[in-house]
């Protein structure tokens, strides 16, 4: 996952071109929602088999941008994120190998985000208040998953200038 990161990183450089204000570096609070999964196999020697559903998670996030694409007010990133989360009810079937071990200490998830994300900030309204819209597009990686999910992001916030430099 840092590796890819890191290759976006390089790539995202050289389109700065066009990008008329640079770049960005933003952190942000999410709020995840995870779609019930369906689990079939071994955990640690643990057998499971059914469908998983998780609460959701609040967990901090780091993006790197352009904005002013186009002397506009769209910008551009790329988000990394680390959510956990923590199993709420499983229907099927679960054989635990440990009796110390508990359905909840199996099936908790910790993954990694990366996203592509797109906005659109309703930006010369308010002086250093800018609310705004973005769609966003990714790859979730699950600890102890055997593959890679898609995920997408709808976005609606606000950004708050802290410093007189926009």
């Amino acid at each position: 996952m840092k590796k890819i990161l890191s290759i976006l990183a390089l790539v995202a450089l050289p389109l700065s071109a066009f990008c008329e204000q640079g770049l960005y570096i933003q952190l942000q609070g999410n709020k995840v929602f995870p779609m019930d999964a369906k689990a079939s196999g071994t955990v640690e020697g643990n057998t499971i088999n059914g469908d998983v559903e998780y609460d959701d998670s609040f967990t901090p996030g780091i993006e790197i941008g352009m904005k002013g694409i186009g002397d506009t007010n769209f910008r551009a990133g790329i988000q990394f994120m680390q959510p956990e989360f923590e199993f709420n009810k499983a229907s099927g079937t679960t054989t635990l190998s440990r009796s110390d071990l508990t359905r909840q200490e199996i099936l908790d998830a910790d993954a990694k985000m990366l996203m592509i994300n797109g906005y659109y900030d309703f930006a010369g309204h308010w002086e250093s208040f800018v609310p705004f819209v973005g769609l966003g597009v990714g790859m979730v990686d699950f600890d102890r998953a055997s593959d890679k999910e898609a995920a997408a992001a709808v976005m609606l916030g606000f950004k708050k200038y802290v410093t007189d430099s926009k």
